[in-house]
């Protein structure tokens, strides 16, 4: 498949992808297609990708917000899936997998962060 871009032309196998916005794009990346096309059967999949990352993509989905108050927290590596209709439970499995305190609020915000100890 052939992707042009602002005068760029790419040339991409079944398992490469790009990311571009107006004003730039990415270069060709080898991806597990399984785990990029996963939220067509509503599953996201997260292979050694960051907290802060697992984050906002959850947060594209979640029907409120997940906010991050820890830096360190967020460069954690996380391998995970999570089916859509469970993302309510998100804030309970970050908590119990990495000991982060979390607070729900009004409106579907959820602050997590600080560790506890």
């Amino acid at each position: 498949m052939t992707v042009s871009h602002q005068g760029s032309n790419f040339q991409l196998s079944s398992n490469q992808q790009i990311s571009y916005s107006e004003q730039s794009h990415s270069e060709p990346v080898e991806v597990n297609t399984q785990a990029v096309t996963a939220w067509r059967q509503r599953l996201l999949i997260f292979e050694n990708e960051t907290l802060a990352h697992v984050t906002n993509e959850l947060n594209r989905y979640y029907s409120g917000r997940i906010m991050l108050m820890n830096e360190k927290l967020g460069q954690r590596r996380v391998q995970a899936r999570f089916k859509l209709y469970q993302l309510s439970d998100v804030a309970g499995l970050i908590r119990n997998a990495y000991g982060a305190k979390v607070r729900q609020l009004p409106a579907g915000v959820v602050l997590v962060g600080w560790l506890v100890g």
